[in-house]
């Protein structure tokens, strides 16, 4: 690159003394000095002939594709340019998010530089994201609700609708302040749904179980909950919950506390669980994620049967069951609910979100 800034700044003094600013290639050879330079890179040569296009001249060179340097501005269209020539999807909003994750700073100006150590990590974080890598999992980490989470392959990105999920769930736990409030999350991921509830309801007396049948997950979710400071009202149970309605639970993270889950109970059970139908997965299946992550069996209701099982029978009286699912399900699932526990569980209502689809069921245990 250094050979080709020289080359650069002799050809714009050829410039200087011509009036036709495309200078043709045997002029440049004149100049010995331009030559020997121009040697060094002469797969560049074309675009060494358009030195008003700074940008393109940088990301132009081979030694580039390695190391492109310059100010934030050049880097950011380098990598627009190359995530665009190799078919990344939203390659203006990846380097933005690479480049304010590596400097952890939005409101940087273009022109400032990075260090050596900076610049290494965004030729990784580039890297990544050219093996087409979803953003989250190139710099292991995922905003949610404002809160910024560790995250890393296969375990599930917490997907923005399901705002809509923790949203109602607040709303029924805060009008609950007046008791303690137990919760029970099955299938945390990366804690999403319970550390936003933690993070913003408005009572103290809130404690949440989460489990995941990942370990991966689980300890993703601890990590988490140390770093925002809520661990202490969070257990987090390395568990699974068995086609059967019942929870086996393989190991306690968070403390020593011998939990069964057979015969607690709670106020709340809240999950987004895989509900994808097997033949449908093609479409939706992300790069790098976790097959069984939306795999919900032949009807998409595989974990769905299992979840209503465990309600019936571990919520309290009048608690409430909280559902994400496909908008096709939540008829599927209200008859369900009405033939399988006419006298135990009551579909309650369905919530749509953003895009005005049906998104979350709510079903209560009758009192």
């Amino acid at each position: 690159m250094r050979f080709l800034s020289l080359a650069h700044a002799q050809i714009q003094k050829l410039n200087m003394k011509n009036s036709n600013p495309m200078l043709p290639l045997k002029v440049l050879k004149k100049s010995a000095s331009c030559s020997n330079l121009l040697s060094t890179c002469l797969k560049c040569t074309k675009d060494i002939a358009q030195p008003h296009s700074p940008a393109v001249f940088q990301a132009s060179c081979h030694e580039a594709a390695d190391h492109p340097v310059g100010p934030l501005n050049v880097l950011s269209a380098y990598w627009k340019h190359r995530f665009e020539t190799e078919g990344v999807s939203q390659p203006m909003e990846s380097i933005e998010h690479i480049i304010a994750h590596v400097i952890k700073d939005k409101e940087a100006k273009q022109r400032e530089t990075l260090d050596d150590m900076q610049l290494e990590k965004l030729k990784l974080l580039c890297n990544r994201r050219l093996s087409k890598m979803p953003l989250e999992y190139c710099t292991e980490e995922s905003d949610f609700r404002d809160t910024k989470l560790k995250l890393s392959a296969p375990i599930f990105i917490p997907e923005r609708q399901t705002e809509i999920l923790v949203d109602l769930l607040l709303k029924h736990v805060d009008r609950s302040c007046s008791k303690i409030c137990n919760v029970l999350e099955i299938g945390c991921g990366a804690g999403a749904i319970s550390l936003s509830l933690l993070r913003s309801c408005k009572c103290n007396s809130v404690q949440v179980v989460a489990i995941d049948t990942n370990k991966i997950a689980c300890q993703l979710t601890l990590h988490n909950a140390k770093n925002l400071g809520l661990e202490d009202c969070l257990t987090i149970l390395h568990a699974t919950l068995e086609s059967n309605g019942e929870i086996v639970c393989t190991s306690n993270l968070s403390n020593d506390r011998v939990f069964d889950l057979q015969e607690e109970t709670f106020d709340f059970i809240v999950s987004n669980p895989p509900c994808v139908p097997t033949s449908e997965l093609p479409k939706w299946q992300k790069e790098y994620e976790d097959y069984q992550a939306r795999n919900g069996g032949k009807d998409g209701l595989r974990v769905v049967r299992p979840l209503l099982m465990y309600a019936s029978k571990r919520l309290k009286n009048e608690g409430i069951l909280l559902m994400e699912v496909l908008p096709k399900q939540t008829e599927q699932i209200r008859s369900l609910t009405e033939k399988q526990y006419p006298s135990i569980l009551k579909f309650d209502h369905v919530y749509k979100d953003l895009s005005n689809d049906e998104r979350v069921v709510e079903i209560s245990k009758i009192g």
